[in-house]
């Protein structure tokens, strides 16, 4: 189910992304989306679902834990 929501298609593109010089762009654009779809559904007057509501918080925890492995570590030479 969670393959259905409209962010993560660009969560998951972000966890999967093996280029270290991407990654921060992958995170930004995930992070993006996410924020989108709920600046969407407070448009249309709605909540997210309790589900919904967890897979985003998991999913902004797996974004913070890969932002700080990938911080400040040297990148492979190109």
């Amino acid at each position: 189910m969670k393959d259905s929501y409209p962010w993560y298609a660009s969560f998951v593109n972000a966890i999967l992304e093996f280029d270290r010089a991407r990654v921060s762009q992958r995170v930004e654009l995930a992070h993006r989306a996410i924020d989108e779809r709920i600046e969407d559904l407070e448009n249309k007057g709605e909540l997210l679902s309790a589900e919904e509501h967890e897979a985003i918080g998991d999913a902004l925890s797996e974004l913070r834990v890969l932002e700080r492995e990938t911080a400040g570590r040297p990148r492979a030479a190109s």
